[in-house]
């Protein structure tokens, strides 16, 4: 279930991949960048199974996002302090043992890390890592001696790259790229030429091997670019590189792009061009923010991009969306960020609160300090505030059933304690079978996002199902869209808007490299 690359073990890479597996959806979500919602999936997976071993791999992913991906390595920690505590006899205690240490050493903590190495190598004198832990325990050793103690420091937020890498397409067999310019090929690995000259190319999947024009298939990656910077891949314009490899399923496309070109064609698909600009540069600063959080985390693992051109990550849809008012919008924000103690946030954002933001511990189980509920009265009188939905009882249990299938058919929806934001936290579904508690963001997962907009409604039971009634739109955690047009229209700045909705945080401008 684990690698060790390092000093630390990478989790996941020796699962099977199964379409049923409940994993393969926490999975897909780190890779989309999803952190926090792949610590509330990990969590439905310990609830929802009676296997141990099961248990054990999930808190182990949950440790290993809180370290790797959220910085938090003392929640890290304590979740694999749990696992040994609870798990002590399954594969993950061991690998969760070793984690810790190395943890604790990366930390300056190198007493701990001492101590948990050496509890290593005497809890597991066959385990595949005591040579690694002996070693480790030896530097730490070594740390205590040399290195002495210092005050806390804040990190500092240095120059940073101005690239990111943007997944288009995958499982492709065929596809067709042309430009306005001259096009040029290359084999990234050996930089060899492999066309140059005028479009449209097609570029084909051939025993294992890229082909450029029905030639000869001799590369497996491949860059394709354009001198004026613009081409298109089957008809969709985008800027920048285009990157093509050969994976087991097919042909995967990766945009290679700056950051600023690509935020042209993301402001305009996450808000409405027509809104105040103030709003859009607040925008363009949180998507500009998030795209370069996750561009950080996604490069500490072999990932062959950053981030999905969906809802996974952020929507991008290339030059055809672009518009000249959010063009603006990033072009007056460029490089600025949203930093928190020195680091960038993960800056979420929904399309509205419905009156008050939501803390991302009561959606996902993760506690981040810029990620608190707040008043949101911008986001009160607005057109999207409102919604219903109804769902038969047949409905209702075939969804639920598909994920939890002992259940059976469900009678009655009990909701549990509401946030402050006046979400439910909880809900209890009763069938003729059981009863069974799921938390309320994977209530409104299960039964829809776009059904259930938020968590924040009432529930009237009739003789065919659930009428449900509320406000809002989103998970409601980070910034509303609407809120802040709103808090636009009424004269504040960009500035302002961020600091409204992640509180603590300081606005950031920094360099490219």
């Amino acid at each position: 279930m684990a690698l060790c690359l390092g000093l630390f073990i990478i989790p996941g890479s020796a699962r099977a991949i199964d379409s049923n597996d409940p994993f393969v959806e926490a999975q897909s979500l780190i890779g989309g960048g999803k952190y926090l919602e792949a610590v509330s999936q990990y969590r439905n997976i310990i609830d929802s199974s009676d296997r141990i071993s099961t248990k054990a791999s999930a808190l182990f992913f949950i440790a290993f996002i809180y370290d790797l991906y959220l910085d938090q390595p003392d929640r890290a920690l304590k979740c694999y302090a749990d696992l040994i505590r609870l798990y002590p006899q399954t594969p993950a205690a061991s690998d969760a043992l070793f984690n810790s240490g190395s943890i604790l050493y990366k930390n300056d903590r190198y007493l701990e890390a001492r101590k948990a190495f050496q509890a290593y190598v005497d809890r597991y004198p066959q385990g595949m890592r005591r040579q690694s832990a002996m070693a480790w325990a030896e530097r730490a050793q070594q740390g205590i001696r040399v290195i002495p103690s210092r005050p806390e420091a804040l990190p500092v937020l240095s120059a940073l790259s101005p690239n990111v890498r943007i997944l288009l397409a995958r499982n492709k067999d065929k596809l067709v790229i042309d430009s306005d310019s001259r096009l040029s090929v290359s084999d990234l690995k050996s930089g060899r030429p492999l066309f140059n000259g005028e479009g449209p190319l097609v570029i084909t999947l051939r025993q294992g091997m890229i082909s450029v024009n029905a030639g000869k298939a001799v590369s497996r990656e491949c860059m394709i670019s354009a001198s004026q910077d613009v081409l298109s891949l089957d008809g969709q314009r985008y800027r920048g590189a285009l990157r093509v490899l050969v994976k087991p399923s097919g042909l995967l496309v990766v945009n290679h792009i700056s950051i600023e070109d690509y935020l042209y064609g993301v402001v305009p698909k996450e808000m409405s061009w027509l809104w105040d600009p103030e709003a859009l540069m607040a925008q363009a600063i949180a998507s500009r923010t998030y795209a370069l959080f996750i561009r950080e985390k996604q490069g500490l693992i072999a990932s062959d991009y950053d981030l999905e051109a969906t809802t996974s990550s952020q929507v991008y849809g290339g030059v055809a969306v672009e518009k000249e008012q959010t063009t603006h919008a990033v072009n007056n924000t460029k490089g600025m960020v949203i930093t928190f103690r020195g680091k960038l946030i993960i800056s979420y954002f929904h399309a509205n609160s419905g009156g008050y933001t939501e803390s991302a511990l009561n959606v996902w189980g993760v506690d981040i300090p810029y990620l608190k509920s707040v008043p949101d009265s911008f986001s009160t009188i607005l057109p999207e505030t409102v919604w219903d939905h109804r769902v038969s009882f047949k409905d209702l249990s075939n969804l639920f059933n598909q994920s939890h299938p002992n259940l059976g058919p469900i009678r009655k929806i009990k909701t549990g304690k509401t946030s402050r934001s006046g979400r439910i936290l909880s809900f209890t579904l009763v069938s003729d079978k059981k009863q069974m508690t799921i938390s309320g963001n994977n209530f409104r997962m299960t039964i829809g996002p776009r059904e259930l907009k938020s968590t924040r409604f009432d529930i009237y039971p009739n003789h065919q199902g659930f009428f449900f009634k509320g406000t809002g739109y989103g998970h409601g955690v980070g910034m509303s869209q609407w809120g802040a047009h709103r808090m636009a229209q009424a004269g504040y700045s960009c500035k302002a808007i961020i600091k409204n909705y992640y509180p603590g945080t300081v606005i950031t401008k920094v360099s490219y490299l």
